[in-house]
Formats: structure tokens, sequence, C-alpha cells
């Protein structure tokens, strides 16, 4: 009962942010960048090992073809992060490998892991709500990449500035402590990952660790300190209503947290395959 009443709530405050917001690309912003010195971590004392027998200046990659198993790379990541998680998606579907994902940055921003999320704005149309409320949360941050400036009526964008809203991110990566990261083909939604039974992508991911991960990290940076990467917190919905913010923020995240103890259930069949660091072998 409480969880309906909750999605209620969601759906009223969703109707209510999109016929009432537009973004203010003026908004001010505090530049964020990479965390270093994380080899004390357990992914960095766990992938120590490995390094220490190659030179370096060199990376190591393992190719992860098989959806379950990227998943689940990303999942284990999730809860093995010490310091931060840096995930960067051009999609982020409303499905169960999408809840699956965003509880697991959940559960590692309630454990005091900075977690900042930069999706791009394509596909996130009725997302406002949930972006802000998972916003909210003082260690997790979420930037929309290139933002349609109406909410309610993106369409309005494609007539006034198509050359801006024709610029899209489809950049996937996902960083964990600097230390270990996920690039490669695949957003993240149940066709990536071999969970639609009508649909499937073949994709292919590339877990790497050494200096290409620092790469990776400088170039999450410059996306996300980019000036058309906005926060989803003030930009994105209307401010002249203190309760609005009290709502929408205990609602959404509400129903996360809802969402992370359904899923907790399920934990046992993503954490199957595990991510061993004897696997980066395959040196360059």
């Amino acid at each position: 009962m409480i969880t309906i009443i909750i999605r209620i709530l969601i759906v009223t405050l969703s109707f209510y942010t999109a016929s009432c917001a537009t973004v203010n690309f003026d908004h001010p912003k505090e530049a964020t960048y990479k965390l270093t010195k994380t080899d004390t971590t357990y992914l960095g004392e766990q992938l120590k090992d490995v390094a220490t027998q190659h030179p370096n200046d060199h990376s190591g990659f393992y190719i992860l073809s098989d959806g379950i198993e990227a998943l689940s790379a990303r999942l284990l990541m999730a809860e093995q992060a010490e310091r931060s998680i840096d995930a960067q998606y051009y999609l982020i579907k409303n499905d169960i490998t999408g809840h699956a994902f965003i509880a697991a940055l959940l559960r590692a921003a309630d454990r005091g892991v900075r977690v900042r999320l930069l999706i791009d704005d394509f596909f996130t149309n009725g997302y406002d709500a949930g972006m802000f409320g998972l916003n909210s949360h003082p260690n997790f941050e979420i930037r929309v990449f290139n933002p349609f400036a109406n909410r309610a009526h993106r369409y309005l964008d494609a007539l006034t500035s198509f050359s801006r809203i024709n610029r899209r991110m489809h950049n996937k990566s996902f960083t964990v402590d600097n230390q270990l990261t996920i690039i490669g083909g695949r957003n993240i939604g149940d066709e990536y990952f071999g969970a639609n039974e009508d649909t499937a992508f073949y994709d292919i991911d590339v877990a790497a660790i050494g200096p290409v991960v620092n790469n990776v990290s400088n170039m999450f940076d410059k996306f996300s300190n980019f000036s058309l990467s906005l926060s989803a917190m003030h930009p994105m919905i209307p401010t002249e209503s203190p309760w609005f913010f009290f709502l929408i923020r205990i609602s959404s995240l509400s129903l996360a947290r809802t969402r992370c103890s359904a899923l907790s259930r399920m934990e046992h069949v993503f954490n199957s395959t595990t991510l061993a660091s004897s696997a980066f072998l395959v040196v360059v």
C-alpha cells in the first residue's frame, strides 16, 4: 500500500515538474574531479599483484562479451567501491537492469561512496522527479548532458535549438575508485544484458586496469564539467516551493529504496559471476 502511495505521489509530482520547469543554463555548478590516491582501496589492493607483473605504462584488458557477466561485473564493482563511482551513459532504462544498476549506486552512496552519474538527456523524459530525488542524496550527484530546455514539450527545442540538441553524448563508462573501469557499447537496459525475452543486442564491453583508467576518469571529468552538463537538482525543476523539494525528495528516494529491497532477492543471480583480478592477464 505504501509503495502504491509513493508511486502516485511520484506521478503527480512528475506531472507538476514537467508542466512548470525549464532549464536554467546559467545556474552555477561546482567543478568536480576524479579521486586520486586510491591504491589502498579494496580494488587497489586486489589489483596490485597483477599490476606489478607488468611495466607501469601498460594497461590490462578483459573482454566482457557475455551480457550476464557484463552486468554482474558492474554490480560487483559497485558493491566493492570504497571511495568513488563515476558512471557515464547515453541511456539508462526504466526496467529490471536499470533498477538494479541505480540500486547498486544508491547502496554505494549510502555507504559513503561518492557517486557521480552523467547521463545524456535524450531518453530521460519523465525522469526529472527521480533524478532530483537521487541527486538530493549527499553522496549522489547526477548531471544531465545537454538537457532539453522545455521539460514538458521537448519537441519545441527541435524548432528553436536543433543544432544544440542534436549534439548528444554516447559515451559509456563505469569507473570505480579510479582503479577499474568498464567501457564499451552497452547502455543500461535489459536488452543489453540478455534480460529481455523479445529483444537482445549483441554488444561488447572491455574491463581495464592500469593507466588507461586514469584516461577514462579524465574524460569523465571533461564531460561532467562541460558547460552543457547541468545538475539534476535546481535547473531541472521549479524552485518557488520549498514543500515541493521536500515531497519529491522523500518520495523519489523512498521508491528507490523500495526497489533496492526487492532487488536484493535477485542478487544471487547477478553476483554469481565474479570478476577475478586474475582475468586481467592480457596486457598491451
